[in-house]
Order: structure tokens, then C-alpha cells, then sequence
């Protein structure tokens, strides 16, 4: 792009204030300013500028109702629950029909934490990061199934560098280099609350990642989902970096997704009280779909069925498996990729082009576009919802102290493995720290039956991993 082409679109979508200290910017700074505008998708832009401050169309709650879900039972485990559904996805991971997406684009910033989250520590023994937990997961699940899955890692521009540096560090935590791919996140200008493009310097725009909804947009972008397809790979595992406790590769759960045809699967869990900081899954006429805890009223939010449950019980855990084949779909069409754009209204610092200075605003001053891809469920075919105990799978890393903290997180970690241990016939004193790596054992039935033939020390903190 040169400096007449990029006029020309600007002028068309009323943005030509971009352009204003052209003749004042270095040569590599006007390159930079070109390239910002020539990778903004300016269709999107033109839409939203179009559109209120909000813009988010009003929900009409009468039309939702309790969603299907296949629920766990506490007394019975999973695997006895859904036999035909453990076989399937296990002969599918054996047959390299499966492949696990991160979304790990984030800094740890809210954590006190300078770098990217995946490289915060947070093992409760031995203080692994967040990638050194989820690698040795997937080096379990291939060694078990004799298998080497793809790792697909979406990264954004901010961190980009910092996961690949960190991982090449780490001699890739023991999985093979090349069946660990990096790809980055997209993203797009802010815009001002009259639908104005925000800069951040005289030579840049004001840009922030695009949201989880660019996934797929991206990875096909970086020739990811064609690498999937000409591999034969049908099945993604997707989840995000802060959730140290998921079972990111999930045979129950894939083998349910492909015995029932479904295009697109979400794990679900019980809410913890009636107002808890969670997306929650509804049925919107024939659709399933996720309101955000705060689009939920609150007398939809406390209300109760006649066995006394919350009707709207059921939480999203951004963990889901789709068919490579609907990511396809999905991100062929023209943008925005047949998912809608939320539209958040921000403290965003900008450069101010009639007073020629940075402004570090003290309200909310713009807009930030993001997409969800939980938006996707309601374009799939058969999506469905896979109950998982809270216990086991849920202990997210979001703030620095209180609720999502390392501390919560530590110690649901500790109370899921002192369980393990439990039904191992290994009883800890109540102060004892414990960490087993999934290497060691992915499940209790596999620690019970290392342990059969292993004594462990019970006075000091356990280790149990290489």
C-alpha cells in the first residue's frame, strides 16, 4: 500500500484524519502507519462506525429456556457413564484424528506478572507455568495413546515473541518442535464514540486483538486449518491458557461429540451461586447459546425450577471441541466470519490529533471490537453440552488475589490430587502440599495402580512426575 491508495480508502470510509502528520512522520514511520491500515479489515470498521456507542441488540429473555445437557453423575464415574463415547474418542486419538488449540494471547498484567500468562507459575511443589502443565498433558495423552498430537498456540503481537523464546528455552518441554505451532491473533483499531478511528501515536492506530472469535479466522490465516485437513485431523480441542486444572484432551468428550454427529461441543459446569462471574448456556428458541453474566437478569439469574435447581445453571469453561470441517466453514465466510461483533466501551490512551498529544483518558472513551467463539454454537450442527464437576477441571488464574487467584487455584489443584490420593488409600495431614504431574498419571485409576507398587513419603510435600 502507498500513500494515494491508502487516501483513497480512507476518504471512502470517512477516516482520513489517519493521514493528517503524514508529511511529518520518518519513512519507517510512515510505513508503519500504512501497514496498520492496510491489514484493518475496513468493511468491519464501516459497520460498527455506522452503529450506536453500544450497539449490542437487546435480549429478549422470554424466549430463552433450560438447555439439554449430558450431565456427570456423582455416583458414577464419567468413564462408566459414557463407555461408548471413551472408545470412540480413544480410537480416534490413537488414529491422529485430533489436534489442541490455546488461546494464550494474554499478558499477565492482572496477575502482577510481567510476561505472557502462559509463562506464569503455577504449580503448587514444584511452580510450573501454565505451558510447562498443559505440555506435559499432551505428552501424557501421546504417550498413552501412541499418538503425537499438533499444538496449535494462538499468541498476540504483544506476546508473541515471548511464548515462542520461551518455549524454545525449554527445549519445547519434551514435545516434538515441530508439532508445536504459533500463530497470532488479529486485531483491530478502537474507535471513538462518533465511530472514529483512534490513534495511539501520530504513526500507528490504536489496535486491540479482535477477541477469541478471530481463532479460526487466524489459524486458517496462518495455514493451520489446511495443515489440519491435508493430515486428515476432524477434531480441535480448544481451550484457553489460564484454566491449569482442564482435561484439555478429553476422550469422554470428543468421542460424545463424534458419536452425536456434533459439530461444535462445550463443557458446562454448575454455577457456585446464583451471581458467579460466568457466561451461562440457554436455549434461545431452537438455539443453544452463551449470555454473559452481566446480560443476565437478575430474576433469570435466581430462578429456580420446581426441584428447587437454577433453571440457568449451567456455566461456560471456554473448553470445546469442534470438527476441523465447521472451522473450515466458519472461517470462510466474508467477514466478520458469521459471528457477531461485541462492542465494549473502554479507558483507551490515544493520540489527540487536533491538540497534537497523548491523552490518557480518566472514563471510558472508546470502543473495542471483539468477537466470541462461543457465537459459534448456534451456526453449528448438533452442538451439545458436556457436564464437568467443578472440582476437577475448574480453577482459573484471573486475578492477582480473592476469587481466580493463584491461591484458589493452588489449592483446588491440591484438594483434586489429595482426592486422588485418597482413593489410592494415601491419606495426607490436612497442611500437605501435593503435585502429580500428568506424566505420572493422568487419571486416579492410573495413580492407583502406580502406587501399587510405589511407597511415597507421607511427612513432606509429594512430587509425583519426572
Amino acid at each position: 500500500m502507498d500513500h494515494a491508495s491508502a487516501q483513497s480508502l480512507l476518504q471512502t470510509h470517512g477516516q482520513l484524519h489517519l493521514l493528517k502528520y503524514w508529511a511529518d512522520l520518518s519513512a519507517p514511520q510512515q510505513e508503519e502507519l500504512l501497514a496498520d491500515i492496510q491489514q484493518t479489515d475496513w468493511v468491519v470498521i464501516a459497520d460498527q462506525a455506522r452503529k450506536s456507542p453500544t450497539g449490542e441488540s437487546p435480549l429478549n429473555a422470554a424466549r430463552f429456556s433450560e438447555p439439554p445437557v449430558c450431565t456427570c453423575s456423582t455416583e458414577n464415574e464419567p468413564a462408566s457413564l459414557y463407555a461408548e463415547e471413551l472408545k470412540i474418542g480413544e480410537d480416534l486419538l490413537r488414529a491422529g484424528k485430533v489436534a489442541a488449540l490455546t488461546v494464550a494471547g494474554g499478558q499477565g498484567t492482572r496477575l502482577g506478572f510481567s510476561g505472557p500468562k502462559g509463562t506464569f507459575p503455577i504449580s503448587p511443589v514444584k511452580n510450573k507455568t501454565l505451558f510447562a502443565l498443559f505440555a506435559e498433558y499432551l505428552a501424557a495423552i501421546n504417550y498413552r495413546y501412541g499418538c503425537s498430537l499438533r499444538w496449535y498456540i494462538m499468541t498476540s503481537p504483544e506476546n508473541h515473541h515471548d511464548t515462542r523464546t520461551f518455549f524454545e528455552q525449554h527445549h519445547y518441554f519434551g514435545l516434538q518442535r515441530e508439532r508445536v505451532c504459533f500463530f497470532q491473533q488479529g486485531t483491530l483499531p478502537a474507535l471513538d464514540m462518533h465511530g472514529r478511528v483512534l490513534m495511539a501515536e501520530r504513526h500507528r492506530l490504536a489496535m486491540s486483538p479482535d477477541g477469541h472469535g478471530g481463532t479460526l479466522r487466524a489459524l486458517r490465516a496462518a495455514g493451520g486449518l489446511e495443515q489440519l485437513h491435508q493430515e486428515n485431523v476432524e477434531y480441535l480441542s480448544y481451550f484457553q491458557i489460564d484454566n491449569p486444572m482442564l482435561q484439555l484432551i478429553d476422550p469422554i468428550f470428543i468421542g460424545l461429540v463424534a458419536r452425536r454427529q456434533s459439530e461444535f461441543g462445550s463443557k458446562v459446569m454448575r454455577k457456585a451461586h446464583d451471581f458467579e462471574r460466568v457466561g451461562v448456556f440457554v436455549k434461545n428458541n431452537d438455539h443453544i447459546t452463551v449470555i454473559e453474566y452481566s446480560d443476565l437478569p437478575a430474576h433469570l439469574a435466581t430462578e429456580r425450577k420446581s426441584t428447587g435447581e437454577r433453571l440457568f445453571d449451567f456455566a461456560n469453561v471456554a473448553a470445546h471441541v469442534f470438527t476441523v470441517s465447521f472451522a473450515q466453514r466458519l472461517s470462510e465466510h466474508a467477514d466478520p466470519s458469521g459471528l457477531p461483533w461485541h462492542r465494549a466501551v473502554k479507558k483507551i490512551p490515544y493520540w489527540d490529533i487536533e491538540q497534537n498529544r497523548k491523552v490518557f483518558p480518566p472514563q471510558p472513551n472508546a470502543i473495542k471490537l471483539e468477537q466470541f467463539i462461543f457465537d459459534a454454537i448456534p451456526l453449528a450442527k448438533n452442538p451439545l453440552l458436556f457436564e464437568i464437576r467443578r472440582e476437577e477441571e475448574f480453577a482459573p488464574v484471573k486475578n492477582a488475589e480473592g476469587i481466580d487467584s493463584p491461591a484458589t487455584a493452588k489449592a483446588f489443584m491440591i484438594g483434586k490430587w489429595r482426592r486422588w490420593l485418597a482413593q489410592a488409600g494415601k491419606t495426607l495431614p490436612e497442611i500437605q502440599r501435593v503435585e502429580i504431574s500428568p506424566i505420572f498419571a493422568l487419571d486416579p485409576q492410573e495413580l492407583q495402580r502406580k502406587l501399587d507398587h510405589q511407597e511415597i513419603d507421607l511427612t513432606k510435600p509429594i512430587y509425583l512426575g519426572p
